[in-house]
């Protein structure tokens, strides 16, 4: 059930999978085939822009590595390529596992480290062996999954899914006919800061109850897992946002982010209302909930 070592990532792709190259974006036109996964580039493997470093560290629990990821001293490393794969009936569930052959795809591109250990623990949001007994649905039209983290949580939002769909929606450049994959439950601020804002009609989205089903996608859009740090994820943003004008309600002094969307315990703080209740009374700060305000 669990595909470790059967699918995984190696020369770009899948081992187990016959890998077929497309020339790059955009000459190339999408295109589907039974047991071959194309898999197209859209910016080569690059070395990492210089992260800016952290403002302050209050708990170096963190771990080294992510203090180290934002230590421009550090030379930074090199990001693989940003690609995109087009497979026919792919299957989708949960949080946006993908199934071939009723195995889970475990490549580091298509499911992050963090991700992958964290569903080996028990999880109410997608569990394996929950979601292999759920029937499967099918969606023939070309569909787009990038959802993962993404579905639910703010900053995922911003560093995981409007990328990967930025990428995918390049990638299908000549085939403007694409749909998006969406879990049912998926809040309405989601959907307008990562689809609204990027001009997709809601009459595209395609939902799915994760709780009651997998879905088929017969003809499968699967932008890679990007690095955070890849110049070519700074272009595409940089492009496809230059259009969206700066909030005309700027805002200083002291901020109080709070965590209300958050779903996952050991990401809020029980106390939230209290420490709102002292940021605002004792310190004067601005309350401000990223979720209803505009992406810019």
């Amino acid at each position: 059930m669990w595909a470790d070592g059967t699918i995984t990532a190696a020369a770009g792709g899948w081992t187990g999978e016959t890998i077929e190259q497309l020339i790059s974006v955009p000459t190339f036109s999408p295109r589907w085939k039974a047991d071959i996964v194309f898999r197209a580039e859209l910016s080569p493997p690059a070395r990492k822009a210089t992260p800016k470093p952290l403002l302050y560290i209050d708990d170096t629990s963190l771990g080294s590595s992510i203090i180290a990821m934002h230590d421009p001293a550090i030379a930074p490393g090199v990001e693989d390529a940003i690609c995109c794969y087009f497979t026919s009936d792919i299957v989708v569930s949960g949080i946006g596992l993908l199934w071939l052959d009723q195995k889970v795809i475990t490549a580091p591109d298509l499911m992050p480290g963090y991700w992958h250990q964290w569903l080996r623990d028990v999880s109410g949001q997608s569990s394996v062996a929950i979601d292999a007994s759920l029937p499967i649905r099918v969606i023939d039209e070309p569909c787009i999954c990038a959802i993962g983290w993404g579905g639910s949580v703010y900053g995922h939002i911003l560093i995981e899914m409007i990328p990967r769909l930025l990428v995918a929606i390049r990638a299908m450049a000549n085939r403007p006919d694409f749909t998006v994959l969406l879990r049912s439950d998926t809040p309405s601020w989601a959907i307008d800061v990562a689809i609204q804002q990027l001009d997709i009609e809601t009459s595209r989205i395609r939902f799915f109850d994760a709780n009651k089903e997998r879905v088929l996608l017969s003809r499968g859009i699967i932008p890679a897992c990007l690095g955070y740090f890849h110049p070519g994820v700074e272009l595409l943003i940089d492009t496809n946002f230059a259009r969206i004008k700066n909030s005309p309600h700027p805002r200083s002094g002291l901020v109080y982010l709070p965590r209300k969307s958050e779903t996952t315990f050991s990401r809020r703080a029980t106390n939230e209302a209290a420490l709102i209740a002292i940021a605002e009374n004792e310190f004067g700060a601005h309350i401000v909930v990223p979720e209803e305000l505009p992406l810019a």
